[in-house]
């Protein structure tokens, strides 16, 4: 919302609550299925860095770029750590976004859909992980084939 009145929004909003509705209105014999994961892997991009602060502040989740950007890293650590790399990761990597955020972006890890499209990919790229080491302050970044 605009302001505390509650009476506008700050910008064009979605009515998301008609998407739950939507099984509702599907004809017999629809059939509907859902999808449940880990909450880790949900970090949408729609608050501007600002008002994700000011959400973190109250403890709510921000939102914005910087969790989306730190939430990409943190799924590529997640799925080389269950190929078997190791990877060291600290609280001390953390890093402070307008002195007011804390976000954990390190290590930072990148590959491209040519390197690894699915997880199963990293089975033939990645083929004695136990010999990959990624510090704690690492950038990694990996394109192509």
């Amino acid at each position: 919302y605009a302001d505390e009145s509650r009476s506008a929004f700050k910008a064009p909003t979605r009515v998301e609550s008609l998407m739950q509705d939507v099984v509702l209105v599907l004809p017999e014999p629809s059939k509907v299925v859902g999808v449940l994961f880990d909450a880790a892997l949900y970090c949408p991009l729609k608050n501007k860095l600002e008002d994700g602060i000011a959400k973190a502040a109250k403890g709510i989740a921000a939102h914005c770029g910087a969790t989306a950007e730190e939430a990409v890293y943190s799924q590529r650590r997640r799925v080389l750590a269950a190929r078997g790399v190791v990877l060291e990761q600290t609280a001390a990597t953390s890093v402070l976004v307008h002195g007011k955020l804390a976000v954990n972006l390190f290590p930072v890890i990148a590959y491209d859909a040519a390197f690894a499209a699915l997880q199963l990919d990293l089975h033939a790229r990645i083929p004695s992980p136990q010999n990959v080491r990624i510090t704690a302050r690492s950038s990694l970044v990996v394109e192509g084939h």
